[in-house]
């Protein structure tokens, strides 16, 4: 399982300025990283959809990356409440993301800022926006395990559209 660390600044203003300003946020400038990293071509999701891509490139789209940390950089506004851990299977979908990021990026780590936009539901109402972070830093064999899940489904996908 990841390893979650709680020390980092999640206070409002902190996180306004990182769904704003995430260390590199320039598209291009992310591409030319992905592609120097690991020599793979990388492609502008902005110009594909599902339906014509049809060769095994994965496309990654991160919020940003911190080139001092090297720590992949995602913000995420929800209604899912804060009551919930951030390791409970309500958020794999996050952490399959950040891994697949991570791998992309060669690096194992990445920095998640979330803010709850109802709260906790107190009392079974909607709350106060909660902001929260983490530092995540995942083993090879979580990155490793990831991608072939992620390949996996793509080939699946691809093997299914060819008989259409």
């Amino acid at each position: 399982m990841a390893e979650f660390n709680t020390e980092i600044r999640d206070d409002l203003l902190h996180l306004k300025e990182s769904l704003t300003v995430s260390g590199i946020t320039s598209p291009s400038a992310l591409s030319k990283i992905k592609s120097a990293r690991c020599g793979v071509r990388v492609t502008n999701t902005a110009d594909i959809t599902a339906t014509t891509t049809t060769d095994k490139t994965l496309l990654w789209d991160t919020d940003g990356f911190d080139t001092d940390a090297w720590d992949v950089l995602e913000a995420k506004a929800t209604k899912i409440s804060a009551a919930n851990a951030i390791t409970s299977a309500r958020f794999q979908h996050w952490q399959m993301q950040l891994m697949g990021n991570a791998h992309a990026m060669g690096t194992d780590s990445a920095v998640l800022k979330v803010l709850f936009l109802n709260g906790a539901y107190e009392k079974a109402k909607f709350g106060v926006p909660i902001p929260r972070a983490w530092r995540l830093r995942f083993t090879e064999r979580e990155l490793r395990d990831n991608e072939r899940m992620l390949e996996t489904g793509r080939d699946e996908i691809l093997e299914a559209r060819s008989k259409e």
